[in-house]
């Protein structure tokens, strides 16, 4: 929730600068928290991508193992005849 500022609190120098500096460190850490939740959003991204790339290798190592199952039994069947 935002607060609300009005005019007159501007008219004293020294509540103006209170103000500014209150707004900017407001800024500050709304900068730092963003840049925080987004480097932890890359660290879950890539470890998603690393377990993605991991069961694509291990399927593709089944579908590997079973077309070398059914040469196998291609050639069997194929010599027998």
């Amino acid at each position: 929730m935002q607060e609300i500022i009005f005019i007159e609190d501007f008219l004293s120098p020294s509540v103006a600068l209170a103000n500014i500096e209150k707004v900017l460190n407001n800024m500050e850490s709304n900068i730092s928290s963003t840049i925080k939740d987004r480097k932890r959003n890359l660290t879950e991204l890539r470890e998603k991508k690393r377990v993605i790339s991991e069961h694509i290798k291990d399927k593709r190592n089944e579908v590997t193992a079973l077309l070398d199952h059914l040469e196998e039994n291609l050639q069997q069947n194929a010599s027998t005849l």
